[in-house]
């Protein structure tokens, strides 16, 4: 079923105001890092402390 142009309706949406809402700045490297070892790789604070003292993070 086609619709005649005629009784296609468009709208115009250029003078519509969206309100903007700023997106959050990225993570920063590492920021998030104790949280996933301790969370996903079940770490706790004394082997994290020893993961950072040894450079690996």
């Amino acid at each position: 079923m086609s619709l005649p142009l005629q009784d296609i309706k468009v709208l115009d949406l250029s003078r519509v105001e969206i309100p903007h809402q700023s997106a959050a700045r990225p993570p920063l490297l590492g920021q998030h890092a104790d949280e996933v070892l301790r969370r996903y790789l079940g770490l706790n604070r004394a082997a994290i402390d020893e993961l950072r003292r040894s450079g690996a993070i």
